[in-house]
């Protein structure tokens, strides 16, 4: 029947006030304060993430940038050094040579060549004889060089480029000056070889070729890769170390998680307040006989006569104005209250229908019992109270309940068993719309199936549903259950329900559900 409630306090308007609500309702106002709070947390993290990205993103595009121009520079320096018409050796070629990398801060050395052999330098150092490196030929470059040693004591192994007798050298540092960052490691590589490389802690290290073309020193994950024509860079290193300034994101999502949480904390504690005010409204019309039963006629589909009527609830409030039941029943049962509106809906029954009931035995009154009902069959001795000391039969008392409180197929075949052997005739409602399978009818001792209105609304139209009531025809009349169409509107309708075997029938077609007044009149007739 619902979660027992407690007393708690809850907000309402700006005040304090005491009402029942769940615990689930406090857990709903939780998640409603925290939740927005953790999508906060969840966005800056992803924004903090991408922002570290496109950093290193950045730093790769800015690395290959700045490689590039370096080497376009160095190729522009050797095209200058080979249109030259003098000897590069003597002392005005040197001179020239070194002016040329005076003016040049790409370029650290120029170096001549007979064959593999250094003959003089830029510096007009004593000649040294660099290490063996590798060669690559390949557009745009014509020669290139690593690990060459420069003609200057103590300088560093040079890269560069190569073309015929001369080769110009820079130093590796220069390609990765201005975008050094000490938390990553950036790469530079001419296909497989690595040209220039930072270590972690920002040392700029000579560079040494290695065929795989992975520097494997720290092993640490790749984050970026950008390719240009002839370079690419490689940045590895933990994204986590990188600090990016997000100061303007972290307030903003702040911000918004700040009202989320506050306003979703609000709406739900002003919807939960509004539900333990509508509940204890609920409260007080079942306490103060604000509930009335009106009862919609069963028509006998062969004579035309009304068989009975089946007993709805009504909430009128106390300002006229009715509370349609799918909004007041799921409360009802939410708070636990389904119990008092089955009790009241009995005793009402009772009273508006004893004299007509004592004179007419061939009428029934069907009675919706809940689900928890049917499980622990205590509405049993509550009809039975209510009867006794009258002259209604119990025969006249139909038992009504959905599909779905037969769930619990044990305790509601012994609840129905209870009911058919006080001579109350049970019937399952909204047939087909929930968990009934053929094998659970044949297991219990029902009468009676209703075939639910959203199968009866397809008859005369093209509609895949009204396929289905023949089955359902079929099914009930192999186990001997007898069949009322729900929700019948049309002459067509009842014309072919009657036609496939359906014997009873209640919708709008015959009448609404009617006060009792109206209903003790339309019996006259009917």
């Amino acid at each position: 029947m619902g979660q027992k409630s407690k007393w708690y306090y809850v907000l309402k308007d700006g005040w304090l006030i005491l009402g029942k609500v769940n615990l689930s309702d406090w857990l709903i106002i939780a998640l409603s304060a925290l939740l927005p709070g953790a999508i906060a947390c969840a966005t800056y993290y992803w924004l903090h993430e991408h922002a570290q990205q496109r950093h290193i993103d950045s730093l790769a595009v800015r690395a290959l940038d700045r490689a590039e121009f370096h080497f376009k520079t160095m190729d522009s320096a050797l095209h200058i050094v080979a249109e030259q018409n003098y000897a590069p050796c003597s002392e005005g070629g040197i001179l020239q040579l070194r002016s040329i990398v005076v003016g040049n801060r790409s370029v650290d050395e120029i170096q001549v060549y007979d064959a593999d052999r250094l003959k003089c330098s830029s510096w007009d150092r004593p000649p040294v004889n660099p290490t063996a490196g590798d060669v690559i030929v390949g557009p745009p470059i014509d020669n290139f060089f690593t690990n060459v040693r420069s003609a200057i004591p103590g300088s560093v192994d040079m890269v560069g480029l190569r073309s015929g007798r001369y080769a110009v050298l820079t130093r590796p540092d220069r390609l990765l000056d201005e975008i050094g960052d000490p938390r990553l490691r950036v790469t530079i590589l001419h296909g497989e070889t690595i040209l220039a490389a930072t270590r972690l802690d920002g040392d700029l290290p000579g560079t040494r070729n290695r065929a795989s073309g992975v520097d494997t020193e720290g092993m640490q994950s790749l984050l970026a890769v950008a390719k240009g024509r002839a370079l690419t860079v490689r940045i590895t290193g933990d994204r986590s170390a990188v600090q990016v300034d997000t100061t303007r994101e972290m307030i903003i999502v702040v911000l918004l998680g700040l009202a989320g949480s506050s306003l979703g904390g609000l709406l739900a504690r002003r919807l939960i307040a509004r539900d333990s005010s509508f509940h204890g409204a609920l409260e007080a019309g079942i306490r103060n006989g604000e509930m009335e039963v009106e009862y919609q006629p069963i028509i006998n589909l062969k004579t035309g006569r009304c068989a009975g009527a089946e007993a709805l609830v009504r909430w009128r409030q106390s300002d006229g104005t009715f509370v349609p039941p799918d909004a007041f029943l799921p409360l009802a049962e939410q708070h636990g209250l389904l119990d008092d509106l089955t009790d009241l809906v009995i005793e009402k029954v009772v009273f508006d229908l004893q004299e007509m009931l004592k004179n007419r035995r061939d009428i029934y009154v069907a009675i919706n019992i809940s689900s928890s009902d049917m499980e622990s069959g205590r509405f049993l001795d509550v009809i039975g109270t209510a009867i006794a000391g009258t002259e209604v039969a119990v025969s006249n008392i139909w038992i009504e309940a959905t599909e779905r409180s037969f769930i619990d197929a044990k305790k509601a075949k012994r609840t129905t068993e209870r009911a058919r052997a006080a001579g109350h005739r049970v019937a399952i409602d909204d047939f087909g719309t929930g968990y009934s399978s053929l094998s659970l009818l044949q297991h219990l001792p029902l009468t009676t199936l209703k075939i639910d209105r959203s199968f009866v609304e397809g008859i005369g139209a093209d509609s895949a549903t009204r396929s289905v009531i023949p089955f359902i025809v079929d099914m009930a009349q192999s186990i001997g259950l007898d069949l009322v169409a729900e929700g019948v509107e049309a002459v067509e309708q009842a014309e072919y329900l009657l036609s496939i075997g359906v014997t009873h029938a209640q919708g709008w077609l015959y009448s609404k559900s009617l006060p009792i007044e109206n209903f003790i009149s339309y019996m006259k007739y009917h």
